[in-house]
């Protein structure tokens, strides 16, 4: 289960003794990925055992300002992509579809591939149904990023762009959301998650938790999304016992990896 049990009543407990009855039927484990501090304590007190995994960063729009000492890299970087002549704009419903394509190709083929399951696969479906924000340089597609989009909250999706991409783009491109979801008074906008650079509090947990953050640019990621200044939000995995956890973990990792999972270029 990915995040946390939904609807207005939830009884998280009830939830999780479902979701383990439903596992065992199938002879299977349950893992919970990427759920908040709540579900993680209502999964201790079950007898799970538990691990933090990620943090999310997320900015309220309203109060947002690129001023201040904790955001000077992204105004050096915001300063660059200005001085490149980049200019931002928002998708709309007829979006460049298949410059987009030749984009998502050509950052695949330079990152190991597109991902699946908890992360986005780029596909025209797909990004139709999201807030989307182009960045063009001497009027040719160099970049973009996707949101997902709620009542209350936008969630960071895809961001996809060229090689020779000028730096910042990606900045300026999140603050161009930032703003426009300001306007449109959303009180919270996510910018997804990191994982947590810690270690698990046991040889087999830990050694699962580098191997994690190793799989990709974990720390790059982290500074690239700090320079926002954003508030940070724990997140676990959980699962009946540390061999339960360290294999759900490593069947997150494979999955995705996986091209079978999410939504594929042709979708």
């Amino acid at each position: 289960m990915i995040a946390d049990p939904i609807g207005p009543n939830r009884e998280t407990a009830t939830t999780l003794c479902a979701l383990e009855d439903v596992a065992n039927s199938f002879r299977q484990a349950p893992v919970l990925y990427k759920c908040a501090a709540r579900t993680a304590v209502a999964a201790r007190k079950l007898g799970w055992s538990i691990l933090l995994v990620a943090q999310e960063a997320w900015i309220r729009p309203q109060d947002f300002t690129t001023q201040g000492p904790a955001r000077r890299r992204l105004r050096r970087a915001l300063r660059k992509a200005n001085a490149s002549g980049i200019t931002v704009v928002e998708g709309g419903r007829k979006l460049p579809l298949s410059q987009m394509q030749q984009v998502a190709d050509e950052w695949s083929a330079t990152n190991g591939g597109e991902r699946g399951f908890s992360m986005g696969r780029f596909g025209a479906d797909y990004v139709s149904c999201q807030r989307v924000f182009l960045a063009r340089k001497d009027n040719r597609l160099i970049g973009f990023l996707t949101l997902h989009e709620v009542q209350n909250e936008w969630t960071l999706d895809l961001m996809r762009k060229r090689q020779d991409c000028p730096d910042g783009t990606m900045h300026l491109l999140i603050v161009r959301a930032i703003d426009s979801a300001a306007a449109l008074n959303c009180p919270r906008l996510s910018l997804a998650a990191v994982p947590h650079l810690g270690a698990g509090n046991s040889l087999l947990l830990a050694a699962t938790q580098r191997f994690l953050n190793t799989s990709g640019d974990a720390l790059g990621l982290r500074q690239f999304k700090n320079s926002f200044a954003p508030n940070w939000q724990p997140l676990y995995a959980a699962a009946p016992g540390t061999i339960s956890l360290a294999a759900g973990l490593w069947d997150v990792l494979r999955i995705n990896r996986s091209p079978g999972f999410g939504p594929t270029p042709n979708s």
